[in-house]
């Protein structure tokens, strides 16, 4: 799977190669956010187009990189991921605010998006209460989670080495994901079978494939 050599095995590989090779704990970092980085511009090449969501990833692990460097610290630069990673949560909270919470759109986006027909469709079923409960209740849920998964990175950082801390906090937002996605797929299903009544069920069971993926992680 390239997320797990890119995102996991290859930033950890990179950085132990540095600090074998006498780099600095903070240069290894750096340096450690070269793999992520250069999937997520492949991957756009490869699609060609760029998503809100690797905009997001790659900005942060540029400005973690930077305020690592500039800084001299290794835990600033671990620190600075896991804000970001509370942040991502906090807009997918404030995403309530508007007409459509962000679970949609990852979703509108995974049936075409909102130029195809097949897009069109899904965002026309907004009309059903049903179908709103369920992005309502998967942002939440979401959001929360990265508030929460950033919170847990902020203790380990500030209870650990930064050496420690770093391949802790490489794995654990999978662990996040993976429960995170459990549940999506579980509730999307129940989702579905109550909708079925109402005529929207597909559509709703099409939530369980909406969650964002791993990559949505920041640094750290």
């Amino acid at each position: 799977m390239p997320i797990a050599v890119f995102d996991i095995a290859g930033p950890i590989v990179v950085q132990s190669l540095a600090r074998q090779h006498g780099a600095s704990i903070t240069v290894a970092l750096a340096l450690s956010g070269a793999p992520p980085a250069a999937w997520i511009l492949a991957s756009a090449l490869w699609r060609r187009r760029v998503d809100a969501v690797a905009v997001f990833v790659l900005s942060s692990i540029i400005l973690a990189t930077l305020i690592g460097l500039a800084t001299g610290s290794g835990r600033l630069y671990l620190l600075d991921g896991a804000i970001l990673t509370g942040v991502f949560g906090l807009v997918f909270l404030a995403s309530l605010a508007t007409p459509r919470p962000l679970m949609f759109h990852f979703a509108l986006e995974s049936n075409g998006g909102p130029d195809s027909l097949k897009g069109r469709e899904f965002a026309a079923l907004w009309r059903y209460g049903g179908f709103r409960r369920v992005f309502i209740v998967m942002t939440v849920v979401w959001g929360v989670g990265f508030v929460v998964q950033a919170a847990i990175n902020v203790a380990i950082i500030e209870a650990t080495s930064t050496q420690k801390a770093f391949l802790i906090n490489k794995i654990l937002p999978y662990v996040f994901f993976a429960a995170l996605a459990a549940w999506t797929a579980f509730y999307g299903l129940r989702a579905k079978r109550r909708g079925e009544a109402a005529g929207v069920g597909s559509a709703a069971g099409l939530a369980a494939r909406s969650q964002p993926g791993p990559e949505v992680n920041s640094p750290g």
